[in-house]
Formats: C-alpha cells, structure tokens, sequence
C-alpha cells in the first residue's frame, strides 16, 4: 500500500494547489503572453510546475529512503525547478538558464553517481569515468531541453511525461527497484493532478519550471533504471522510454542546421505543429502523439531484452517511417478531409430527444449515485479484514470530509473533498479484492458495472459538450488502465490488477460526471455516502484504538 499512499498523496497536493495558484499566477502576472508561434490566443498562468513539485517532493519527503544517489536527485531537482520558475517570472539569460540546467545535472553525476556506463553496441563492459561523465552531461541536458520543447499544445509534455514513468516504474517495479518506482508513482501522482487542469483549453501551463522539472526527471530515472536498476535490458531502450520528445528535438535541430539557421532558433517544425498543418485540431494531434509515444514506450517494454543492434534497427525504422510520412505530406500537400458528417441513425435520433425532456438524463445521474454509493457501502460492510493503514486514512479522510463540510467556503477544501471520494473508490475496491469474493458477489459486482458502464456511456451522449467533455488525458487514462495489468510478466505477477483497475477507472470517471454535473442533492448523496464508508471502515479501528 506504500506505492498507493504516494501516488495519491502526489495526486491530492497537486489538485489541491492548481486552484490557488490559478488565482495568484494571475495575480503575479505569472502568464503565458500568445505569439505567432503559440497555438492558444488568451493568457493563461503558468504555474502548474509548482503544484507538480509540490506533489512529487511531498510524499517522497515522507516515505522514500534517502540514499545518497535520491538525495543527490531531490536536491538537483529542487534547482532545475528553482531556476525554472525564476525564468517563468523573469526571463533569464542564456547563461543563467545554462547554469540552472548544468549545476543539477553535476550534482546528480559526481555526487549522486547517476552514470551512463554501458553503451549500445558497446558490449557489458562499462566505459571509464573520463567518457562515462561527459556522455551524461551531454544526455541529461539534451533530455531536459527536449521535453520543454515537447511543451507545445495542451497537455501534450505532461502526457508524454507521463508514458515516459508509466513505462519506467513497471520495469522497476518488475526488477524489484522499490526506490525508482516510489519516485515515478510520486511524479505520476504530481502530473496528473495538473493534467486534468491543462488539456484543451488549458486553465493554466506547467511553465518552463514545470516542463524542465518533467524533463530532467525523466532523463534521471530512465539512466538509473537502465544503467543500475534493470542492468539486464539493453540500454537502448532509454531511446523507446523517451522516443517522441528526443525524436522530434534531434529532427527539428537538423532541419534547422540543413537550412543554415541556429538549432535552437524558434520555427513551427516540430511534430505538433506539423499535425495542426495538416488539418488536425488539437485534440486530434494530442491523441496521435500520445498514440506514437505508447507505441515506442510499448515497444522498450516488449523488447527489453533483445539485442542492441536489432533494437537499434527498430528504433530507426519508426523513426524514418514517420519523418518520411511528415515529409510527404508536405510535399504532397496532404490534408484532413472534413465532410459534412452522416445524419444520425433512429436509435440516437431517439436519444436526442429523450435528452431534451430531461427524463433520462435525470435517471442517468441518479442511476449513477445509487450505484457508486452502493459499491461504496457494500465494500466497507463486507470486508471482514481491513489493514492499519487503510483504518488510519479513512479516519483522517472523514475528518478533512467533516473539515470541507464546516467550512465550505476556505480554499482548497472542496478539492480535497472531490479527493477523499476518489480514494474512497480505489479503497472499497481494494477491499473486496483483498478480502475475496464469492461466486455470487463476484456476478453482483460485475452486473453493477455493466450497469455503471452503459449508464456513463449513455450520460457522455446526453450531456456532451455541457458539464462533462472527453479529453485525449481520457484516452490516455483509459489506455494506461487496460494495457498495464495485461503486460507480458506483470500479469503474471499481478493478475487482480487486471480487473480492480477497470473497476477503479470506472467508479472515477462515474464520480466525476456526477460531481461536475450531477444536482446539489446527488452531489450530496455522494458526499454523505463517503462519509458513512469512511466512518463504517474508521470503526475496524475500535479493537486497537
């Protein structure tokens, strides 16, 4: 359950901040002006890297074993943020961003001993440290800046970020690297607190403090988990773990070299901007760059451990394959068509009007609310064994419930409400997987989420474009939870996550229709259903209390 805590206490920090932060970035003139190379046309804040370092540094303060090689990341971590949110605030110079990019990647080089010692093609024996620390240096800045880069659409860095450490703690977790995954669950937790406020139309930016946070982090832990961690897999795998944002780095700087100009003068050549040329809009390049990047992270996983030459190979040909395909459409002036659409068959034309009487989509909410409370009660009144740790948090949820309910009014209360029932739903999951279940339950249980299922398919077509929009960080999520438990070896040594994060999912994004437009009086429902299962679970506790 210590993975579980750090997530979502990363998860919780992070929420919990975007708001305030919103209000004071805006206050503070801390604001991403548009130009003519930004694809958004409003000012937005852009102070999101502050609630995912607060997320990220919180709980590993709390619960990761500091080792001279994690204290050594924290605190260059702690500079590239520092220096990231001065150049936010204040546009540094060349020579200061510079410094605030080369004195943590030393630190985490000569101190932590983070090194890059066995090099494809090169053989199993490590190169010497006169080699080793120059190519270090050399990668970790060229990753940092890479993914700041990738920083171009909404939700497009914080997305490829977060394939980067899915793919990251799975083999660590599966190379029993208990300290690499702990810090990739805690930067998961921390981004995706954020990511739900910055897909399009973004409500505030990770700025460059947040976007070089991501990026030297995911530099760090690829070269740990590949270089110390899992020695076993090739190190070209580090290449699939970063694919997109290196691929689209090294293509646009040799475009720009090729046509006599500076690699790092600004243009409109990177993978994004290509696809929006193409007639894409903006959730659509989103989605297939995130579609690409779960490809190449996919095939690092598959093809760990095969050789380096043939994994060199792949790497190539996916890489040439879609450089070839953009270079066509340019040459060919390829663009998306748009046609008029189809009219829509009887079955929703009777839905359309079955949603402007309102009926239905009444019993859709409330449908909803009676299930999820229902699995919520159910949960904490069949579990005949519940843990600690699971006693101690819910009582402490239920106080911060009791606190939100008070004082409705203070800030930061009411996400941390919304948090506590989301923990709630991964707790009563957890606790009837822990606790088994029998045949009987077991159909109970599955015709409860068909149920959940077809009434949230159902409500998305009701109220689309009103209180509850699909995003590509959706697809991502949903993506995230049917590939990762049915992964080749982790399966096999995880097969209940196969069915409890389905289940999760689910009860999540059921919540959230309700919470966003559901009636103060479901709404309610929620809450004081939450309330009693945190209390029926506090009440395990009475034995030890």
């Amino acid at each position: 359950m210590i993975y579980f805590f750090v997530a979502l206490t990363a998860l919780a920090i992070s929420m919990v901040t975007i708001s305030p932060l919103i209000h004071y970035g805006r206050r503070f003139a801390l604001i991403d002006i548009p130009d003519e190379r930004k694809v958004h046309v409003r000012a937005v804040p852009r102070v999101g890297g502050v609630a995912i370092a607060l997320g990220t540094f919180l709980p590993l303060l709390l619960w990761l074993p500091m080792t001279q090689e994690y204290v050594a990341f924290l605190l260059a971590l702690a500079l590239v943020f520092l220096f990231g949110l001065i150049d936010d605030w204040r546009e540094l110079t060349y020579g200061w961003k510079f410094l605030g990019q080369i004195l943590p990647v030393l630190i985490v080089v000569l101190y932590g001993g983070v090194r890059v010692e066995y090099l494809p093609l090169a053989g199993l024996e490590a190169i010497p440290d006169y080699i080793s620390i120059p190519i270090t240096i050399v990668a970790l800045i060229g990753v940092t800046n890479a993914v700041n880069l990738s920083d171009g659409l909404d939700g497009l860095a914080g997305g490829l970020s977060l394939l980067t450490l899915v793919g990251v703690a799975i083999m660590a977790y599966l190379a029993n690297g208990d300290q690499l995954v702990m810090v990739s669950l805690a930067l998961m937790g921390g981004l995706m607190g954020f990511l739900r406020y910055n897909t399009y139309p973004a409500r505030i930016f990770m700025g460059d403090g947040g976007s070089q946070f991501l990026g030297f982090s995911a530099g760090v832990l690829v070269i740990i988990l590949t270089q110390q961690v899992h020695e076993a897999m090739s190190p070209v795998v580090a290449l699939f773990l970063l694919g997109i944002p290196i691929l689209d780095t090294l293509a646009v700087m040799s475009q720009r070299i090729i046509e006599g100009r500076s690699p790092f003068s600004p243009d409109k050549n990177h993978i994004h901007h290509k696809l929006l040329a193409l007639g894409l809009d903006h959730y659509e390049a989103v989605f297939i760059i995130y579609v690409a990047q779960a490809a190449m992270v996919c095939c690092g996983y598959v093809f760990r451990y095969f050789p380096d030459f043939w994994l060199v190979v792949l790497y190539l040909a996916i890489s040439l394959s879609i450089l070839t395909f953009f270079n066509l459409a340019h040459i060919r002036g390829w663009k998306v068509a748009r046609g008029s659409g189809l009219r829509n068959p009887p079955l929703l034309r009777v839905i359309g009007r079955l949603r402007q009487t309102g009926l239905l989509t009444h019993i859709v909410y409330w449908g909803l609310s009676i299930l999820v409370g229902g699995v919520f009660l159910s949960s904490s009144l069949r579990a005949e064994t519940v843990s600690d740790d699971i006693i101690v948090a819910s009582i402490l949820m239920l106080a911060c419930m009791i606190v939100a309910k008070a004082f409705p009014r203070l800030m930061g209360l009411q996400q941390a409400e919304q948090i506590v029932i989301y923990a709630t739903a991964v707790f009563s999951v957890y606790l009837v997987q822990s606790n088994g279940v029998s045949s009987t339950s077991h159909a109970i249980d599955l015709s409860v989420f068909v149920a959940m299922a077809v009434l949230l398919v159902l409500g998305m077509r009701l109220t689309r474009g009103n209180y509850f929009r699909v995003t590509p960080m959706d697809f991502l999520v949903l993506f995230l939870a049917i590939l990762v438990p049915n992964l080749p070896d982790f399966h096999d040594q995880n097969s209940a996550l196969a069915t409890a994060v389905p289940k999760v999912i689910l009860l999540f994004y059921s919540l959230e229709f309700v919470l966003s437009g559901g009636m103060p009086i479901q709404q309610s429902v929620l809450r004081y259903v939450t309330m009693a299962t945190l209390l029926v679970v506090g009440l395990q506790g009475a034995t030890w209390l």
